[in-house]
């Protein structure tokens, strides 16, 4: 549940970014591609592995946001967007509440936590 919905998710966050394209270093590109690069810059210094995994996945999913982006009208775009959101988020709370039988750190109250008080 958790890889399907972090696909969906981070697909979700990256087409309305590759609607925007840029030149960087002298490449025509998207801010999507752009926004990806720290984030695989960190994964890559964590896990050598899990980082090349990880790009082979951002490759994947930017291309397929470049090409729908590319087919569909601004409206379909948000649309699938806003699908992509709550899909990716209730395979999130299922995936947690029937495999792990636990709430996600994200609607978990104790996950937002200052010192030695939450809040």
């Amino acid at each position: 549940m958790h890889v399907f919905g972090i696909v969906f998710l981070f697909l979700a966050a990256v087409l309305p970014l590759s609607q925007w394209s840029i030149a960087a270093f002298g490449i025509q590109t998207s801010v999507a591609a752009i926004a990806t690069i720290p984030v695989l810059i960190y994964w890559f210094l964590l896990d050598f592995a899990l980082g090349a995994a990880i790009l082979g996945a951002a490759i994947v999913l930017l291309s397929a946001a470049a090409i729908f982006v590319g087919q569909a009208n601004t409206f379909g775009m948000w649309s699938l967007t806003a699908i992509l959101v709550v899909i990716g988020s209730a395979s999130q709370v299922i995936g947690h509440q029937v495999f792990e039988r636990r709430r996600p750190a994200l609607v978990d109250n104790r996950s937002i936590c200052c010192s030695d008080r939450c809040l």
